[in-house]
């Protein structure tokens, strides 16, 4: 596409200048004028027109009107040259001065889907420029500029922008900037201070878009609550991506500021929706702080157990998952609470019958395990978390399980010889199949391996009580292959 990228960005370059479809209305035309772009409409009509007071406008005209078919060419110009610049990458790099003025204009534009589109193409040209920071001369200077106006320009939307909508579009758009040119971004202090403040101010419902109505038209309005609901998610969604991008020592006192604003949405009188969010937001949190989550670990195992307790399986589920992944990174702050944690797991497991949150529960035992074995009866769950294997709903949690299985064979524990039947069939039920990662598909084998090689006997009986198919597996497997 390269050879072609000077006559498709003139095009489109063209296409977002144009004012072709506006048309002034005189006093004379009409006698009233319609409202457009108002905050609460976001349909656009046939034809919509714009009050504009300015000083130096001349008196006779009443207002604008633009022409639907021409919005729709300019906010599918955005999106598709955000494509094509995503996808050309460096080879989009000449372009890239012309485009960023004009589609930084676009995103004041009054309609609010073309503030949308501006938006995320701009956090698309962004991406791209944090890709050529180490590919070309300058590259990272360039990008610490843009980053300089864009930056700004996106916390401005989000703190008074009244269309919730872009609002969204600029939290999603500054979380995927994040992950692709995640140490840049947060080398500069301004820019993590007015990113987390913005953050605390969707979280306490203070930006402009979260005020515009009362209560009563809140209540009356689903989708109005469904949207507000999804911003808090957007903008909780980048509280994890900072710790990552930042290192979990450096995010620690950004994180004392957020905790509390978290840890309100999941009390009783929550609701499912904000619970689900907060608990599942906090345990990306832990992954991402990963050992710099410690001191605040003993707060959190409070939130996280009590969401095990919850009715709705959603939230019992990110619960589950949480302790799992507080107790991994945790380590010794943990130790303490273990016999609270499997007493509480220990109840659970007895009554769960949402197939997701038995999955997670197997895989923060696994967890608890791998983290501290003695404080664990292994004797008494292991058996009971094999014949859940396996796992069914959330299949990534088969690595952590089989790595802990892995594990105790590997120490040579006692509560393993009875179970060596049951874990063959089970081995053999995931080899070569996408339930498992490539790594722990090595794991396994190296267990089969190991059965085989002490009593290779007694590892040909066993092939004989399978079915032919699962018998075939481990047989490739012992020798080498899968």
């Amino acid at each position: 596409m390269a050879p072609h990228l000077n006559t498709i960005v003139k095009l489109m370059i063209d296409s977002l200048q144009s004012t072709e479809g506006v048309v002034a209305h005189f006093k004379e035309d009409e006698n009233e004028m319609l409202q457009v772009f108002g905050e609460d409409d976001g349909e656009l009509d046939e034809e919509e027109d714009i009050s504009i007071e300015e000083e130096d406008e001349e008196e006779d005209i009443e207002g604008y009107s633009v022409e639907n078919a021409y919005l729709e060419e300019k906010e599918d110009t955005c999106n598709a040259l955000g494509e094509i610049a995503y996808n050309s990458s460096l080879a989009f790099l000449p372009h890239i001065d012309e485009c960023f003025s004009e589609i930084m204009e676009l995103i004041e534009y009054p309609a609010s889907n073309i503030r949308k589109a501006a938006l995320c193409c701009m956090g698309t040209i962004c991406r791209v420029l944090s890709r050529a920071q180490n590919a070309v001369d300058n590259g990272g200077e360039v990008f610490a500029k843009a980053l300089e106006k864009v930056i700004p320009c996106f916390i401005n939307i989000i703190n008074t922008d009244s269309e919730r909508t872009v609002v969204m579009a600029a939290l999603e758009t500054i979380n995927e900037m994040l992950k692709e040119g995640s140490s840049s971004m947060v080398s500069e202090q301004s820019h993590v201070s007015s990113i987390t403040s913005a953050i605390r101010n969707v979280l306490q419902l203070k930006t402009a878009c979260q005020d515009e109505d009362d209560e009563d038209d809140y209540d009356e309005d689903p989708q109005q609550a469904e949207h507000d609901e999804m911003l808090i998610e957007y903008a909780g969604e980048i509280i994890p991506s900072l710790a990552k991008a930042m290192g979990g020592q450096a995010f620690g006192p950004y994180l004392a500021g957020a905790l509390p604003l978290l840890v309100m949405k999941t009390k009783k009188t929550c609701t499912v929706a904000e619970k689900s969010f907060s608990i599942g937001t906090l345990s990306e949190i832990v992954i991402a702080m990963e050992d710099s989550i410690q001191p605040f670990a003993g707060h959190l195992v409070q939130v996280f157990v009590q969401g095990m307790q919850e009715e709705d399986p959603e939230v019992r589920s990110n619960a589950v998952f949480g302790i799992g992944v507080l107790a991994e990174h945790g380590k010794e702050t943990l130790f303490t609470h273990y016999p609270v944690i499997l007493s509480v797991i220990s109840d659970l497991i007895g009554k769960e019958d949402d197939q997701c949150v038995i999955d997670n529960i197997c895989g923060a035992v696994a967890r608890l395990v791998l983290t501290n074995t003695e404080a664990v009866p292994v004797a008494q769950v292991l058996p009971r978390l094999v014949q859940l294997l396996p796992l069914k709903e959330d299949q990534e949690e088969n690595n952590t399980v089989f790595k802990c299985i892995h594990h105790l064979y590997g120490s040579g524990h006692e509560a393993i010889p009875s179970l060596i039947p049951q874990l063959l069939a089970v081995f053999a039920q995931v080899l070569g199949t996408t339930q498992i990662k490539e790594e722990t598909q090595g794991l396994i084998i190296q267990i089969i391996q190991s059965i085989h090689n002490q009593s290779p006997d007694e590892f040909n009986r066993l092939l004989t009580a399978l079915p032919q198919d699962l018998a075939v597996r481990l047989s490739a497997a012992v020798c080498g292959s899968s």
